[in-house]
């Protein structure tokens, strides 16, 4: 009688572990898969211009940002500059901007083909990127809502 007592308990555990282990793939899978920026970028409201080496410092430090990447003298490029900094001072956010010398001395050139350009960063890896050739991509370069919409498809704002 012990034995199919044991052997119940036993089935019974494991079944408790199944299910549960179960439940818990369920809620995770069904988590919200956006991340956080780095504390400090929820605290501005600007594009905070920085250089090659500044960037490749926060790749190494593995952070979490997003960064503009820019012409200094591109008619294109207003649209984006001004669409991210209005969501700046809208949101409170800061944005690492590298103006064109700058990125050309970055890994993320050679993913990024064209500017203007916007790159969601997270733990130092390239999550995605605002293509300046894509007509899906023309709208989020518009408006600061649209922008804001992008971003919020990775990142907790």
């Amino acid at each position: 009688m012990k034995n199919k007592q044991k052997h119940l308990l036993s089935v019974i555990l494991a079944v408790v572990a199944t299910l549960s282990a179960g439940f818990a793939w369920l809620i995770y899978d069904q988590s919200d898969a956006r991340f956080s920026l780095e504390p400090e970028l929820y605290q501005g409201s600007e594009i905070k211009e920085i250089g090659a080496a500044d960037y490749q410092k926060l790749i190494e430090q593995r952070k979490s940002f997003v960064v503009i990447a820019h012409m200094d003298f591109c008619p294109a490029e207003t649209p984006l500059t001004t669409t991210a900094e209005a969501l700046a001072h809208e949101d409170g956010l800061t944005f690492y901007g590298l103006n064109s010398d700058e990125f050309a001395k970055t890994a993320l050139a050679t993913e990024i083909r064209y500017l203007p350009s916007a790159a969601i960063i997270r733990q130092g890896e390239l999550v995605r990127y605002l293509d300046a050739e894509s007509d899906d991509d023309i709208p989020y370069y518009q408006t600061a809502s649209a922008f804001r919409d992008w971003l919020s498809k990775d990142i907790q704002l």
